[in-house]
C-alpha cells in the first residue's frame, strides 16, 4: 500500500511539473508574440503651395573658349525654354560653390542641344572637361508644391515619407521639379498639406508606427 500510495505521488508530481512546463512555455510564446516595436520619433512638415519660378536642371562639361563655358546637354523641350541672356548658376566638379553665368547660346548636336553658359567669374585654376551642373532660370512662373530638402529621402531615388491617417509611415516617389537652397519643389502622389517626414531615418519603412513632433 506504501508503494502504491508512493507512485501515486511521483505521478503526479511529473504530472504537475509538465503541467506548470507548459503553462510557462505557452506565457512565454504569448510574451513573444505580443512584444511590439515602439514608435518611431519624428518631426514632420505640411507640404506647402507656392508661386516659383521655373527652374531646369542641366548636366554637361567646362570647356575653355575665351574664357571658360559650361556646355550643358539639353532636350527640345528644355530648348524652348533656354532663352539667350537667361541666368544660369553653375557647379563645377561636385563643388559646392555656384558661380554665375548667362546663356550665350543653344545648338543642336546630334540627337540633342547644346546649351552655352558663359562664366566671367569662374577661376583660372579650372580644367577643360571638369563635370558641371546647371541651374537655369527662367522666366516662367508656376504654381508648385514644395517641402525642405530635409524632407527628401534620396538614398533610392527621390522619395518623401508620408504621415498617414493612422499615423504609420508610407513611402511615396517623387519628381524633384525646381529648387532653391532651402526647398525643393515636388510632383507625385502627394498634395497639399500632407504631412512629411523631416530628415528621413534609416529604420524608416512602409506600416511603420510613428511619434509625431509636428512643424509648421
Amino acid at each position: 500500500m506504501f508503494k502504491k500510495n508512493c507512485m501515486n505521488t511521483v505521478l503526479t508530481t511529473v504530472m504537475l511539473i509538465m503541467l506548470i512546463s507548459t503553462f510557462m512555455g505557452c506565457n512565454e510564446k504569448s510574451i513573444i508574440f505580443e512584444r511590439k516595436e515602439a514608435p518611431l520619433k519624428v518631426q514632420a512638415v505640411q507640404i506647402k503651395e507656392a508661386i516659383m519660378a521655373d527652374v531646369i536642371g542641366l548636366k554637361g562639361v567646362l570647356q575653355r573658349q575665351k574664357g571658360f563655358v559650361a556646355v550643358l546637354d539639353a532636350k527640345a523641350e528644355h530648348v524652348k525654354k533656354c532663352k539667350r541672356g537667361l541666368e544660369a548658376m553653375i557647379r563645377i566638379g561636385g563643388q559646392p560653390t555656384a558661380y554665375k553665368g548667362r546663356i550665350s547660346q543653344v545648338s543642336q548636336s546630334g540627337d540633342g542641344y547644346h546649351v552655352l553658359v558663359i562664366l566671367p567669374q569662374a577661376p583660372a585654376s579650372l580644367r577643360s572637361g571638369m563635370p558641371v551642373q546647371g541651374t537655369i532660370y527662367t522666366n516662367a512662373e508656376t504654381a508648385a508644391l514644395i517641402v525642405p530638402w530635409s524632407a527628401v529621402d534620396r538614398r533610392n531615388g527621390a522619395c518623401v515619407w508620408v504621415v498617414d491617417p493612422d499615423t504609420k509611415a508610407k513611402s511615396v516617389p517623387v519628381a524633384l521639379r525646381s529648387y532653391d537652397d532651402n526647398i525643393v519643389a515636388i510632383s507625385g502622389d502627394v498634395e497639399k498639406d500632407d504631412w512629411v517626414v523631416l530628415a528621413p531615418h534609416i529604420a524608416l519603412r512602409d506600416s511603420r508606427d510613428l511619434d509625431v513632433s509636428e512643424i509648421y
